[in-house]
């Protein structure tokens, strides 16, 4: 990464692709990821790649850098972003991190990973998800992975 540090997405791509498949893994064709052990993951891996072995700061750094975690159907506790696939090194460079109002942010306690390299994020200007509720269909499209008609995962991935 040419003397640069890593940014949050960066490091997390990093961590999927290295550490055991046991603690955090890919989920369905790669374009989600589930934590199988969290406990593990807090005391052996994040230390190694951040200043902190708190999931609340792991989770924080997800939600300011706009992966969501999904509560309904197959997919239900794993953590997406449209932009974050498993294999697509070129898309992780291009997630920013939400710039945040000091309104936001409750001006006090501040425990992100102050290491992440990437402070000149730009706000989504997405707005907010369809969150499917008459069709149980997930708020986003994983490449037909989600069958809304079932409620099930598909098979091709």
């Amino acid at each position: 990464m040419s003397g640069a540090k890593a940014t949050f997405p960066q490091k997390l791509f990093a961590i999927l692709n290295t550490e055991s498949s046991e603690v955090l893994s890919w989920d369905h064709g790669g374009k989600a990821f589930r934590i199988h052990d969290q406990d593990t993951f807090c005391v052996d891996i994040l230390p190694r790649y951040f200043r902190h072995s708190k999931f609340s700061s792991f989770q924080r750094q997800l939600n300011l850098y706009g992966f969501q975690k999904v509560h309904i159907g197959p997919l239900a506790g794993a953590y997406y972003h449209e932009e974050f696939a498993k294999g697509d090194v070129a898309a992780v460079h291009r997630i920013k991190r939400a710039v945040r109002s000091a309104d936001e942010d409750g001006g006090g306690d501040n425990d992100d990973d102050a290491d992440d390299g990437n402070r000149g994020g730009v706000p989504s200007s997405k707005p907010a998800p369809d969150l499917g509720a008459a069709t149980g269909a997930p708020p986003w499209n994983l490449g037909g992975l989600y069958d809304s008609s079932s409620g099930a995962a598909s098979a091709s991935g």
